[in-house]
């Protein structure tokens, strides 16, 4: 079955006829929804209102659509990207439009996503570095420095957001010092984190499993040249570390991008069921931390997962980083 990137968009923006036969077209909807992200629709395409077919869903008040679409891997959070400079969100909506179901189950799934990231975060952080607040305070309660993103294996190829430099991110952090010591050297990274899961039954699984992100580069403000891939403890196949050193615009717009070369021979597609019933496929998360390092120290961290006995430093930063 093939169909068009947008056709997902396309069909929950579908008129209904009349009130009374609500519950039975957004039912005829959600059969073909299913049909459509079987056959590998691209869930998370953005029309040229800035909606996704989750912010679709949530306009029209379809329950049951919504949960089929994070069930499937929606992104709760989408941020602004290339061509679409502002983008709905989903969990707004939900409010402004009064649907306490979809707005529950949207703020459960970005809430549970963003507690297991942090905890693989402050995990796999070395002793002497530490998190830091990112600077500003969200509706969606966040320790990155913009929501938890969510991506398919297909945009991993490319992917690319815009988020704002927090305000007073430059001036101080949380406990009133300043951020460069008395060399001008920074004691402060933001490190990118990107890791694998495998979505089952609509839940993150199976983290930090393969396949692993070894052709994934990074740009950060339209360069490569301030983006370090950290080593990784090869425990850890789905963990990938960029270190971005201090190179985020005071009080601007930050652009983000992930590029993965496409295969000569094609991305291959796993056949699916035509019975939209348990889903197991790989998906991406991705977030940006705000950490604190000793300049005076040559970090190797003992700290791990907890998911081997491997003493080895899950991540190396050397001091010529900073």
């Amino acid at each position: 079955m093939s169909e068009k990137p947008a056709s997902i968009i396309a069909l929950l923006a579908t008129p209904v006829s009349n009130n009374l036969c609500e519950a039975r077209e957004e039912m005829g909807h959600m059969n073909v929804l299913a049909l459509l992200l079987n056959a590998g629709a691209q869930i998370n395409r953005i029309n040229r209102n800035g909606e996704t077919a989750l912010a679709r869903a949530t306009r029209r008040g379809w329950v049951h659509c919504a949960h089929l679409l994070l069930t499937y891997g929606a992104n709760p959070n989408p941020m602004p990207t290339d061509g679409h400079s502002i983008v709905v969100s989903p969990l707004h909506l939900a409010r402004q439009m009064h649907q306490p179901a979809i707005e529950q189950d949207i703020l459960s799934r970005a809430t549970s996503m963003e507690n297991q990231m942090l905890e693989i975060v402050r995990a796999t952080l070395p002793k002497h570095v530490c998190l830091l607040e990112p600077g500003h305070v969200v509706d969606t309660r966040t320790s990155s420095f913009f929501p938890l993103q969510l991506i398919s294996e297909e945009e991993l190829q490319r992917f690319v957001l815009y988020f704002k430099t927090p305000p007073g991110f430059d001036r101080m952090d949380g406990d009133g010092t300043g951020r460069r010591n008395g060399r001008g050297l920074s004691d402060e990274l933001i490190l990118v984190y990107l890791i694998r899961a495998h979505l089952s039954d609509g839940q993150p699984r199976h983290w930090l499993t393969g396949p692993g992100f070894s052709r994934v580069s990074l740009t950060f403000n339209g360069t490569k040249r301030n983006c370090t891939r950290l080593p990784i403890a090869p425990d850890y196949p789905g963990l990938c570390v960029f270190s971005v050193s201090t190179v985020i615009k005071t009080g601007g717009l930050n652009t983000l991008s992930l590029e993965k070369p496409v295969p000569k021979h094609g991305s291959i597609r796993q056949p699916h069921s035509s019975i939209p019933a348990r889903q197991d496929f790989l998906i991406s998360l991705i977030g940006a931390y705000r950490v604190r390092i000793d300049v005076t120290s040559l970090v190797q961290a003992s700290a791990g997962l907890g998911l081997s006995s491997s003493s080895k430093a899950t991540i190396y930063i050397p001091r010529s980083m900073n």
